[in-house]
């Protein structure tokens, strides 16, 4: 039996307390951990860097990092990492091979996040995972089959 964790979903400012359990926070904070996750546009805030970073820290967080293209959002010439996961080191311990890949945009502004909690081990309560397929969108029928 698997032991209880915490997923935190983000969206905006970040705000952090300490958790005792393996716990994973992902979305958008709206934030930058680094200069280098903006590119173009005005200048990255740097005292915003320094805030946000200062919250990961006190707080004991990771950044996970990602594979696959550097930037989460892009607009008007714009290209940004606003989207992250982080986790605190109980996370790691209780996930050592989790890491995160950004899926391909499709009708959304933000590059959705996918977390692999293994490195390829099938879960439990799952022999196969849900795929959705672009193609079903196109389907007439597609609305009826999901209701």
């Amino acid at each position: 039996e698997s032991e209880p964790w915490f997923l935190s979903a983000v969206y905006g400012a970040p705000w952090f307390l300490s958790q005792s359990k393996p716990w994973i926070l992902c979305g958008d904070f709206n934030a930058y951990s680094s200069a280098l996750e903006k590119k173009g546009g005005g200048l990255p805030d740097l005292l915003s860097i320094a805030s946000f970073n200062r919250c990961i820290q006190e707080a004991n967080l990771i950044d996970l990092g990602f594979f696959g293209y550097p930037y989460t959002w892009e607009a008007r010439g714009v290209k940004e990492r606003p989207d992250q996961c982080l986790c605190n080191t109980i996370w790691l311990l209780s996930f050592p091979q989790s890491f995160v890949t950004l899926l391909p945009t499709f009708k959304l502004d933000h590059k959705p996040i996918l977390v692999h909690l293994s490195d390829g081990q099938n879960c439990s309560y799952m022999s196969k995972p849900f795929r959705l397929l672009i193609n079903w969108l196109y389907d007439p029928s597609f609305a009826q089959v999901v209701n």
